[in-house]
């Protein structure tokens, strides 16, 4: 078959035969990821398939996951429309090669990446899904870029302000998310901040920073550290956001201008993400109503250590962080992180947003203004 090595061919085969027959498959809650190839292409993909198939497996899987692109579609659906399916596949080659090297530095599996990478997309990525994985592509290849466990930023309060980076869960916008905290090396505890999921691409020869949110990833911050920086915290009170949401932005961008970092993209829409809390929303609910009230209560008594004690506790967990939250993730995503970087801008003026967002673009275009850090406190 001209147009693929053979190496392409194997990665395409990977992806056809292992990856979307589980879209489709229960506890993934990607059901709605749907890929539409042109007509002429799924035939030459089916014979790629089944050149080492002794039965119609791959003709299963096309004709079950794999949609024809036509104009008779399911409106109410998003399409990811593979418009070259040659380069679809050389992109998801130079992926999985990358990932088969590297994939002990990422909280993930190969397989799990295919399956939730989709989950980044935004309005205009579905129309055009080699530019989405070329970006992901060079995101990475960039992973290393600001890649800390442990980083000195200065003294603040006393405490050394230091920030480390980590991988993120598959399910995340981006491979990575960056901490800051105070270090109190007398009683050898880390008060830490909110957590930056973040991205770096090297575009036209210029770093550049994506930026997908803060988050409290395990618990919120201390009430130590709030009081460790009180009089910070109290200037930047306001109805709307939590102040060290605000603080934790401004040493982010301290440090992205310190690195030489001064243009900013902030995706505003994920275009299935609001799908997937949605589903995860179903699925918690499901599992959490099948302990009856009386179980419920007989796994509250048992032993932290006990495996059932263990597995109910998480599964009550997960319930309530999802359970009819998929308009509030949204809103956070949205409309609360474009209030924080207003508020931030407001009384730090460290930033030019350079663009109206969802008016111009489905990004929030922001550049670092040149102005001198204010020295840390020691």
């Amino acid at each position: 078959m001209k147009g693929l090595s053979e190496h392409y061919k194997n990665v395409l085969r990977y992806f056809i035969r292992r990856i979307v027959p589980r879209f489709d498959a229960y506890g993934y809650n990607v059901s709605y990821i749907k890929l539409v190839f042109k007509k002429e292409d799924i035939e030459k993909i089916k014979e790629i398939i089944l050149e080492e198939e002794s039965i119609n497996e791959g003709y299963y899987v096309l004709n079950k996951n794999l949609e024809e692109y036509t104009e008779r579609r399911d409106e109410n659906t998003n399409y990811i429309v593979i418009s070259d399916y040659i380069k679809f596949t050389e992109l998801i080659y130079c992926m999985y090669e990358f990932l088969t090297d590297n994939e002990k530095h990422y909280q993930t599996t190969i397989d799990t990446y295919f399956l939730t990478i989709w989950l980044r997309m935004g309005v205009n990525d579905l129309s055009n899904v080699e530019a989405f994985l070329k970006k992901q592509y060079y995101f990475l290849l960039n992973d290393y870029y600001m890649n800390k466990g442990y980083e000195f930023r200065g003294k603040k309060n006393g405490y050394d302000l230091c920030y480390e980076t980590r991988p993120n869960a598959s399910y995340f916008e981006s491979n990575k998310h960056l901490t800051f905290y105070l270090n109190d090396e007398k009683h050898n505890k880390k008060y830490r901040f909110p957590s930056i999921h973040y991205a770096i691409i090297n575009e036209d020869g210029e770093m550049k920073c994506y930026f997908y949110g803060i988050q409290n990833l395990e618990d919120k911050p201390s009430k130590d550290l709030k009081n460790m920086l009180r009089d910070e915290l109290k200037d930047l009170r306001n109805g709307t956001i939590t102040p060290i949401f605000i603080l934790t932005l401004k040493y982010f961008i301290d440090l992205l201008k310190d690195i030489g970092i001064t243009k900013i993209e902030m995706p505003l829409i994920q275009v299935f993400n609001y799908d997937l809390h949605d589903e995860l929303d179903r699925t918690c609910t499901r599992s959490y109503e099948d302990y009856s009230e009386e179980e419920k209560k007989e796994y509250e008594k048992l032993d932290e250590l006990n495996t059932d004690k263990m597995n109910f506790i998480h599964t009550k967990k997960m319930y309530h962080k999802f359970h009819g939250k998929a308009d509030e993730i949204s809103k956070n995503k949205t409309e609360r992180l474009i209030d924080t970087i207003l508020l931030m801008q407001e009384h730090f003026n460290n930033i030019e947003i350079l663009n109206e967002p969802f008016l111009q673009g489905d990004s929030l275009i922001i550049k670092i203004l040149d102005k001198k850090n204010k020295v840390l406190t020691k």
